[in-house]
C-alpha cells in the first residue's frame, strides 16, 4: 500500500537552450546480394546553455565524432547473419531535487552498441530472429554520498552496461494459426566511477527477463470470417531507481479477444472485442526514475472498423 502523497508543487526550472549541429556521411556497399557493408561517421557540435540550473547556469559544449558500421551476410535468400557497431550521443539527466546540487545539467552520455544476430524466414509469412546486444553508456547520472561533504550528491560519471539476448518468432506456424513469441534476457548494471571494477546497482526500470506469447486462430472450419486471439505477457522484477532500495514484483497478464468480418451494403466491416488483463492483476505498469505508475484493471474494448 502506497499512501497518497502530498507535496507542494515547486516552480518549474528555467528551460535550457540546446543547440545541436551535425554533419554526417553514410555509405552502403553490396556484393551479389550476398554481402552488404555499411559505414558512416557523424561529427557533432552540441551545446547546452545550462539555464535549468538557476544557481550556476553552467553551460557545456562537446564535439564528438561518432562512427558506425555493419555487415550482413546472406548465404541463402531466406537466411542472414549480421553484426553492427554504433556510437551515439544522448541527453543526460538533470539532478533531482533531493541532492545538494539539484537541477544541475550534466554533459551528454556517450554510448556504444555492439549487436550480432541471425534472421531466418523459412516461409514468406514466418520470421525467426535471434540477437545478442552489448550497450555501454559512459557519463550516466548517478546519486551517491559525496565523500567530502557527506551529502547526497548527483554525479554524471557513472557507467551503465546492458547486455543480453533477445529472440522472436512471428507469423503462421500452421495455415490457421499465427503466433508472436518474444523473449529478452537482460543483465543491466551501473558502476560508480569511484569504484568502476565493482558491481554497484541495477538501473531502474530494467527487468532481467521479459517474454510474451500471443496468437490468433482463424476458425476456418466454421467460418473464415471469425478469428479468436489470446496472449500472455510477463515482466520480471525491476528496481524502482538506481539506489536499489526497492524492487517491484514480477507479473504476468493475460488478454483474450475475437474479431468477425462481414459485409454491409457492399463494404467490409470488422467487429472486434478485446479483454485486457482478464485476471485483474494488480502491478506497477511503469517503473523508473523513482516513479511508479499503477496498472489498469480488467478492461474490455469494443471496436467496429469500416472500409469504404
Amino acid at each position: 500500500i502506497v499512501p497518497n502523497p502530498y507535496a507542494l508543487v515547486a516552480k518549474p526550472p528555467i528551460p535550457s537552450t540546446i543547440d545541436d549541429k551535425g554533419l554526417y556521411a553514410f555509405d552502403d556497399l553490396s556484393f551479389k546480394n550476398i554481402i552488404h557493408l555499411t559505414g558512416g561517421v557523424r561529427v557533432t557540435d552540441y551545446t547546452n546553455d545550462g539555464s535549468t540550473n538557476a544557481n550556476t547556469k553552467a553551460p557545456y559544449n562537446v564535439k564528438p565524432t561518432a562512427w558506425s558500421g555493419g555487415v550482413i551476410v546472406k548465404p541463402m535468400e531466406w537466411a542472414s547473419l549480421y553484426g553492427t557497431y554504433i556510437q551515439g550521443l544522448e541527453e543526460n539527466a538533470i539532478a533531482s531535487n533531493n541532492v545538494d546540487n539539484a537541477q544541475s545539467v550534466f554533459p551528454p552520455i556517450s554510448s556504444t552498441l555492439y549487436e550480432a544476430g541471425l534472421k531466418l524466414q523459412p516461409r514468406k509469412n514466418l520470421l525467426i530472429q535471434l540477437a545478442y546486444f552489448d550497450i555501454k553508456r559512459e557519463g550516466a547520472y548517478n546519486e551517491r554520498i559525496d565523500p567530502v561533504t557527506k551529502l547526497l550528491h548527483g554525479f554524471g560519471d557513472a557507467t551503465q552496461t546492458y547486455r543480453g539476448f533477445e529472440g522472436s518468432v512471428s507469423g503462421y506456424v500452421i495455415p490457421d494459426l499465427a503466433i508472436n513469441a518474444t523473449l529478452m534476457l537482460l543483465k543491466a548494471r551501473t558502476f560508480q566511477a569511484a569504484n568502476a571494477n565493482s558491481l554497484h546497482t541495477v538501473p531502474g526500470g530494467t527487468p532481467d527477463v521479459s517474454w510474451s506469447l500471443s496468437g490468433e486462430y482463424t476458425v476456418s472450419w466454421l467460418t473464415p470470417s471469425l478469428k479468436v486471439s489470446a496472449g500472455a505477457f510477463h515482466t520480471g522484477k525491476q528496481a524502482v531507481d538506481d539506489t536499489n532500495r526497492a524492487f517491484t514484483d514480477p507479473y504476468t497478464t493475460f488478454d483474450i479477444g475475437a474479431s468477425y468480418e462481414f459485409n454491409l451494403g457492399g463494404h467490409k466491416l470488422v467487429a472486434r472485442v478485446n479483454g485486457q488483463n482478464i485476471t485483474n492483476k494488480r502491478y506497477w505498469a511503469a517503473v523508473g526514475a523513482g516513479a511508479l505508475a499503477e496498472s489498469l484493471p480488467s478492461t474490455v474494448k469494443f471496436s467496429l472498423a469500416f472500409n469504404y
